[in-house]
């Protein structure tokens, strides 16, 4: 007579009980507790095996049970220890908690989250919101990411807080780097319009600001930096700062930076945003109506 356990987890197991019969009678499991059988056959010396599978539920995670079985002139005993209690999974969130907006309403959210069961499976991941605005007013945001279930029904939720700067904030941050910077003076103009909400002035100085950069006596590693904040506050602001290269036209650069947005672009709405361009930049023009390499164009759209 033998026990033998398996699919053995925190809360269940599965038992069985083998017995070779040589004696008709009745036979128990646990002292008389659950009925395992009975025979009546004829007396063998051979035998006839008997066995009953026991699916047991219920049970206490991480606990060792004793399981014991008898029958006519015979006995077993049997141990089985229940799983421990599965760990709920693991949530790891990953990304900045400060993010330096590039667009005057909405940033993509930087968080990523991957998440394992306890055994080290992986589970699906969701974060909320996936977009967070801009807006002076809030620059905190929460992000709340959850696992999927385990299959013990359990899942792991966890926040993370990211600070959104828009073009006013992103201007004071690259200010505080400048020092005595001759750009300050263009940087702070800028600032000062951008919170009396004079945005096409504001752009305009962002643009000036721009040009200046090349006789700030910055090093190339610096200047580049710059050039890139710049750009980046200009389209916090919706506005696109663009520097002229030699060769190229107001009406290619218009039509080349509505043609990045991936819809078809006709020559009246091409035509329509030059004008709004040549508004938004007086004088932008010398000489027979020639663009100036290095001049910075603010981009209206």
């Amino acid at each position: 007579m033998s026990w033998s356990f398996s699919d053995i987890t925190a809360t269940t197991y599965v038992a069985t009980v083998t017995a070779t019969v040589t004696k008709s009678g009745v036979y128990f499991i646990d002292g008389g507790h659950g009925y395992l059988g009975s025979s009546t056959t004829p007396d063998s010396p051979t035998g006839v095996v008997m066995q009953e599978t026991l699916h047991v539920f219920g049970l206490t995670p991480g606990t060792t049970y004793h399981r014991h079985a008898e029958c006519v002139g015979g006995a077993a005993d049997g141990t089985v220890s229940t799983l421990p209690a599965y760990a709920p999974p693991r949530l790891l969130l990953r990304g900045p908690t400060t993010v330096l907006a590039s667009s005057p309403r909405r940033v993509r959210s930087p968080v990523v989250a991957t998440a394992t069961d306890a055994l080290g499976n992986p589970l699906a991941t969701t974060c909320t919101p996936t977009l967070l605005p801009v807006s002076a007013g809030k620059t905190q945001h929460r992000v709340r990411c959850t696992s999927a279930k385990d299959s013990y029904g359990q899942q792991a939720v966890g926040y993370r807080v990211v600070t959104v700067l828009g073009s006013d904030a992103q201007l004071a941050r690259l200010l505080r780097t400048l020092g005595s910077s001759p750009l300050r003076r263009h940087l702070v103009a800028a600032r000062a319009l951008g919170q009396a909400h004079r945005t096409a002035a504001e752009a305009r100085e962002l643009a000036r600001a721009l040009e200046a950069v090349a006789e700030a006596h910055l090093s190339v590693a610096r200047a580049s930096s710059v050039r890139v904040a710049i750009l980046r506050i200009g389209r916090a602001l919706g506005r696109h700062l663009h520097v002229v290269r030699p060769g190229e036209t107001v009406w290619g650069i218009v039509r080349a930076q509505l043609s990045s947005r991936g819809r078809p672009v006709g020559e009246h709405l091409v035509a329509f945003a030059v004008r709004r361009t040549f508004a938004a930049n007086p004088g932008v023009r010398h000489g027979h109506g020639v663009l100036r390499p290095g001049t910075v164009l603010v981009l209206p759209f």
